[in-house]
């Protein structure tokens, strides 16, 4: 992973390593239940074949599938990486098989001359065996275990191999070994990339989108909150006061953020609040996807606004202008930003709930919620809220 590291290091942490993490993080309900699994065993202690084909089929099964496969994704994503052949971390964990995996890690063990017996645990032939119980896969013997992968055909074609109780209790453990293994070497390596963590916002930002649950992320946003309040509550301040004072923490954030600079100005009897940006480059409003590219834009001034100057303002409106012309405005209400920042609603929500207005048109953006679900149905990696569905 150091390796990877030096070749580029704000790439490899924030498409390689913080992605992974979320991938491992979501194998924590599987951990559990092979937890659970493990304190079963002792139900087992005056029969050893079923204590056998407990382990087999309730430990050894879900552990490959559920935890030594994601696992294996992030060995091959790095090797990737050293290679030049990293696409995305879904491509590294989708791929290939665990089998293909093993296979790819393997080789690239075998080559630097480490150590052959690394993924000692794993069999594929056990594994495919185990994906068929019911039809044939195991036969459990008093001290032996005999794993038969069958492939369908007339006639089928059979591949068995056998372990002794014991064997199959060992390959259990090396598995679980080299499990530990790789969670003491991410940390050991988290630690050595903490600086570096710390000082790019765009990865701090990926820390929090990718390895923190909703709940942590909620407590980060309200410690945040808790600092502007000091301004927004001052009773020192007038309101131009805290504009100001507000205003270069947004302009800050927004550079972060890698947006256009914005001024504000808010009417304190309706509340209003405005963000005008003029240096936004033209678009074909003709061309859909653009439009809806630039609204998409334009609400994210609205949202960064929510999130600074809070309850200053109960109507949010993003003003793109041109050569002292307004091109287009977005406008939301408090509520629905307020969602989105929760996490209880996505950009797709936001965008059907904007009021758009461009050349004397008041506009709308609808959605087919049918073919939305499709597509996000078939999409990998990141799943975003929607209404209904917060992402925890």
């Amino acid at each position: 992973m150091h390796q990877a590291l030096a070749l580029d290091s704000s790439a490899y942490l924030a498409k390689v390593f913080l992605p992974w993490v979320q991938l491992r993080n979501r194998t924590a309900a599987a951990r559990a239940r092979l937890g659970n699994e493990f304190e079963r065993m002792t139900a087992f202690n005056d029969d050893p074949a079923k204590g056998a084909e407990h382990v087999a089929v309730s430990i050894y099964r879900p552990m490959v599938a559920d935890i030594f496969d994601p696992y294996l994704t992030l060995l091959v994503g790095t090797y990737q990486v050293l290679d030049g052949a990293f696409d995305s971390i879904e491509i590294s964990n989708l791929g290939a098989g665990e089998r293909g995996k093993a296979e790819q890690i393997a080789a690239r063990i075998r080559r630097g001359g480490g150590p052959g017996e690394l993924l000692h645990g794993y069999d594929p032939l056990v594994r495919n065996a185990l994906s068929h119980v019911g039809s044939d896969g195991l036969i459990v013997e008093a001290t032996e275990i005999v794993f038969r992968n069958i492939k369908r055909g007339n006639p089928p074609v059979v591949e068995a191999c056998r372990w002794t109780h014991d064997e199959l209790y060992h390959r259990t453990m090396a598995m679980m070994e080299l499990v530990s293994s790789i969670d003491a070497a991410i940390e050991v390596f988290g630690v050595d990339c903490g600086d570096l963590l710390a000082e790019d916002p765009h990865l701090r930002g990926t820390v929090v989108d990718r390895t923190l649950d909703r709940e942590r992320r909620a407590a980060l946003r309200a410690e945040g909150q808790a600092v502007l309040e000091v301004i927004r509550a001052n009773p020192d301040l007038g309101l131009q006061q805290k504009l100001a004072a507000l205003g270069a923490y947004y302009a800050q954030q927004l550079a972060v953020n890698r947006m256009e600079p914005a001024k504000v100005a808010v009417n304190g009897d309706t509340k209003a609040l405005a963000c005008r940006v003029t240096s936004l480059p033209p678009i074909d409003a003709a061309d859909e996807a653009a439009f809806r590219a630039r609204v998409s834009e334009l609400i994210r001034y609205c949202v960064e606004a929510r999130r600074m100057y809070g309850d200053l303002a109960e109507t949010f409106v993003a003003i793109e202008e041109a050569n002292g012309t307004i091109v287009r405005s977005v406008v939301l209400r408090a509520a629905s930003l307020d969602d989105y920042i929760g996490e209880d609603a996505g950009l797709v929500d936001l965008l059907q709930e904007a009021v758009i207005a461009q050349g004397g048109d008041l506009l709308r953006i609808q959605f087919d919620e049918a073919e939305i679900r499709a597509a996000e149905d078939g999409q990998l990696g990141l799943r975003y809220p929607r209404r209904g569905r917060p992402e925890n």
